[in-house]
């Protein structure tokens, strides 16, 4: 139930902070496929939307997505793959993919949060996702390549850099009031839209993971979804000399 509410919210900014392996980036690629080839949704711009950036924090992070994921299961296939509409094809960089050019007009570009910020200083973009918590000092550049369209900026990822913006984002009304803020855990997979259960996660799984988490801090992490606070000794020991 929680995918679909995020993939046909129609809020400028959503925000999905979850557990891990449940699904988040899926409904990331989905959300992003279905905005830059459904034009019943172009209404949400200000325009016919023209560019799209996607972000992953690296380049093999990227390959190895774009391999098990966007072209083995959520890309157009078959006919589809060249219809006027939901056809597409791809630009590589040193072998990896860089672009997705939709036959609907709509350019998606693929970028990381490894990339220096004054190289994206230009562009005005419609839609923005970043896949994992996105470093602040990204997050402004961003805000302001969107502002003159009053583009779409999504966010999915489990909190590891523990960033207080982002904690007060996702857990209060004080920062982006306005936003759609999913806070999805483990147990939150356990049945389909539909009622019926899932073919995936399971309480007895869970509780498995569970048990072979580090500390409660990881348990909270990565199955509950939620900002901690590290806790407990961080060193195996010191030495004195």
């Amino acid at each position: 139930p929680w995918q679909r509410e995020s993939h046909d919210w129609k809020s400028r900014i959503n925000l999905i902070c979850s557990a891990n392996q449940i699904g988040k980036s899926s409904i990331a690629i989905r959300r992003h496929i279905r905005n830059a080839t459904d034009k019943s949704r172009w209404k949400m711009y200000s325009r016919k939307p023209l560019m799209f950036w996607y972000f992953y924090p690296d380049s093999q992070t990227l390959d190895r997505e774009w391999t098990t994921k966007w072209e083995a299961e959520w890309m157009p296939r078959g006919a589809m793959k060249d219809h006027p509409v939901y056809g597409w094809r791809i630009k590589k960089d040193k072998g990896v993919v860089s672009q997705i050019l939709w036959n609907s007009g709509v350019t998606t570009y693929f970028l990381f949060y490894t990339k220096n910020v004054t190289a994206m200083q230009a562009g005005t973009v419609d839609d923005i996702t970043v896949d994992e918590e996105l470093p602040m000092d990204l997050y402004s550049e961003l805000t302001l390549r969107l502002a003159a369209v009053s583009g779409i900026f999504n966010m999915v990822c489990t909190p590891t850099l523990n960033q207080i913006f982002w904690k007060k984002a996702i857990e209060t009304k004080d920062v982006l009031p306005m936003a759609l803020k999913l806070n999805v855990s483990m147990y939150d997979c356990l049945v389909y839209e539909d009622g019926t259960p899932s073919t995936v996660w399971t309480r007895e799984k869970i509780r498995d993971v569970e048990s072979k988490c580090s500390s409660d801090t990881e348990v909270l992490r990565r199955v509950h979804g939620k900002f901690v606070t590290e806790e407990g000794r961080k060193f195996f020991a010191f030495d004195p000399v």
